[in-house]
């Protein structure tokens, strides 16, 4: 492909992602909080504090996961339980709908908290959300979010405190490929977290975006009407 192509591609395809999803926040870190970070790691993977419970004021916990999946070799894991040692294999579907048996995760800081904060508990029917990956010509990546929830459910009944699981990232590969990708990571054996860090709903970036589908509608519908509904939403609050 030629130069002018892979930019000319690459537009459409920011400006499609742009129109249905929502763009990933910019995170630059100072060198104070490079440093703090990377003091947090090392007491972390050496045990002395391998569960984070709170961060330095001048860190939020998605800069700091974000700090770990840009500089350290691991992956992330969100879930509703806290008292989980090692993560075995469970049959799932991926995101491309293939039924697999795999320990999953993201190399994305912000997606694998939605699934630690949604009251799994009280939650019935189909979750629908994910992190796209859109590559830069001249390098990087891009990142697009869609969260959405079934109809009828009181949206501030279904969250709660959560866990993030930090997770050597070896045993792991890509479920996707490709100029877009699905942020979604599998590994087929066991995997014990080298660190673990509570997360709240007021923790998540995403929470007043999280939209609503009919449980029955195809995955294309929910990713048109996404922002629509969300608009439509606010419009009548």
């Amino acid at each position: 492909m030629t130069v002018h192509l892979e930019w000319t591609f690459y537009r459409i395809l920011a400006r499609v992602l742009g129109a249905l999803f929502f763009p990933a926040h910019e995170i630059d870190l100072t060198d104070g909080q490079l440093s703090g970070c990377e003091s947090i790691f090392r007491r972390m993977v050496g045990g002395v504090d391998s569960e984070i419970c709170t961060l330095p004021r001048n860190l939020t916990k998605v800069e700091f996961l974000h700090y770990l999946v840009n500089n350290k070799r691991v992956l992330l894991h969100g879930s509703n339980r806290g008292d989980i040692r090692t993560l075995h294999p469970e049959f799932q579907v991926d995101f491309q709908g293939n039924r697999t048996r795999a320990v999953f995760s993201s190399a994305d800081p912000i997606w694998p908290i939605f699934f630690a904060i949604l009251d799994r508990s009280v939650y019935q029917g189909s979750i629908r959300n994910g992190c796209f990956v859109l590559a830069h010509p001249s390098g990087g990546n891009e990142r697009y979010y869609f969260f959405s929830t079934i109809q009828g459910l009181a949206q501030d009944k279904l969250w709660r405190e959560g866990v993030i699981y930090i997770l050597p990232g070896d045993n792991f590969s890509q479920t996707s490929s490709g100029r877009v990708r699905f942020d979604e990571w599998a590994s087929s054996v066991s995997v014990d977290p080298v660190g673990k860090i509570s997360i709240s709903p007021r923790d998540f970036p995403f929470l007043n975006q999280v939209s609503m589908h009919k449980d029955s509608e195809p995955m294309y519908v929910t990713w048109l009407l996404y922002k629509s509904r969300l608009k439509h939403r606010s419009s009548k609050m």
